[in-house]
């Protein structure tokens, strides 16, 4: 088969499995072809979301695929072709939602954005042919084109993911099957945890599907399955070494971050960070096990209490002993000065808490107990070898 065949037979395959769309654009975002019997009406509306934007930037010197959201919650994809370092053209696939969207969440939407009675009109009739596909599959679907396109096999961690937007996708028909992780990919997802293993796959943000749990309201459903990932996570930490007080400290930050977030985009990255986190940390525990009793309860308080100032005589007073004592065993025990191990810990939160794009820089170094943002800056760059302006931006 030619490359021509080869992706007439993926859109023929895409639109007869899962009735999704394929747009082909020029490089100049011209529209040059698609397979879409409202088209026209889609290409508008979707040309006006900020998502077009974004992708018009992402595909300028990046060729692996991109997930969008558009300002109605629907999930794209799109794939760049490059002749060489040259971008070629793009193929955009969709839309598609995560699982059942009510008519009323839509109706929000669409009076939101201002759109025109006829607008409007024409989306109530498009919104029953939209396909259910959880991201998990709506991503697989992404990796299936880009190797249909270059011949190159990527893994789902290649898949980007448009960083702002507006509450996205989700839930599934009334009476359909509702699709869940197959339990043998959680216990694998679980078991990474519990050994801390940081060589582990990236995880896709898109991976948590545990039931319907909210139907009609996307952004509630993905915080409702995110708190369920963050539960088990939580325990397969505990389970892995990590000690209770501190697992469930953890989980508390994520759990009122996942609550706070007002996109779905926000929700699933805090679930990355999360994951990613609760791993780094059950390694930490594993490779250097403390055994003394004092200096064991010494670091659970001080990785407990990460934003608080802390008082070594008041501490040491707390555990029952004096501050040299205390000072002198710990350093013995763990090579590093309490002040040391303190700075270490909160440069690493301080590294989660920058993925959390809503929280700035200052707020940071002041949550960190930091004395200004430019020691903070200093301390940072000096043990992590960026400034945490830059890790946000690579991140």
């Amino acid at each position: 088969m030619t490359q021509s065949e080869k992706l007439d037979y993926v859109k023929e395959l895409f639109l007869a499995t899962d009735s999704l769309y394929t747009w082909h654009f020029s490089p100049d975002m011209e529209l040059l072809s698609h397979n879409c019997p409202l088209g026209e009406h889609l290409k508008d509306m979707f040309i006006l979301s900020d998502c077009f934007n974004y992708m018009k930037q992402y595909v300028t010197g990046n060729d692996k695929p991109l997930a969008l959201c558009d300002d109605l919650s629907f999930s794209w994809f799109v794939v760049p072709s490059y002749a060489g370092k040259e971008l070629d053209s793009l193929y955009l696939v969709g839309p598609a939602c995560a699982s059942h969207t009510s008519d009323g969440f839509i109706k929000e939407k669409m009076d939101s954005l201002n759109m025109s009675v006829q607008a409007k009109r024409i989306m109530t009739r498009l919104l029953s042919q939209i396909p259910v596909i959880p991201p998990l599959f709506f991503d697989h679907y992404a990796c299936q084109f880009y190797y249909t396109l270059t011949g190159n096999v990527i893994a789902l961690s290649d898949v980007s993911y448009q960083l702002s937007v507006e509450d996205e996708l989700l839930p599934a028909q009334t009476g359909e099957l509702v699709r869940h992780n197959s339990y043998q990919y959680e216990c694998l997802m679980l078991k990474n945890v519990e050994d801390g293993n940081q060589n582990h796959f990236p995880v896709p943000d898109g991976l948590v599907q545990c039931g319907l749990m909210c139907p009609g309201n996307p952004l509630r459903q993905t915080q409702d399955e995110m708190l369920v990932y963050t539960a088990l996570v939580t325990r397969a930490a505990i389970r892995g070494g990590y000690t209770p007080e501190n697992a469930y400290a953890r989980s508390d930050h994520y759990i009122q971050a996942i609550e706070a977030a007002t996109t779905i985009p926000e929700v699933r990255q805090i679930g990355v960070t999360m994951y990613s986190d609760f791993i780094s940390r059950v390694h930490d525990a594993k490779q250097k096990p403390v055994r003394n009793a004092l200096v064991r309860k010494c670091m659970d308080y001080l990785d407990t209490h990460l934003t608080e100032k802390i008082d070594l005589d008041a501490l040491a007073q707390e555990l029952g002993y004096t501050k040299y004592y205390l000072t002198r065993r710990f350093k013995e025990e763990t090579k590093t000065g309490i002040a040391q191990y303190l700075l270490k810990k909160r440069i690493a939160y301080a590294q989660t808490l920058l993925t959390d794009s809503r929280i700035s820089v200052l707020e940071i170094s002041e949550k960190l107990q930091f004395s200004s943002p430019s020691h903070f800056t200093s301390i940072f760059h000096k043990m992590t070898g960026t400034t945490p302006t830059e890790y946000r931006q690579n991140f």
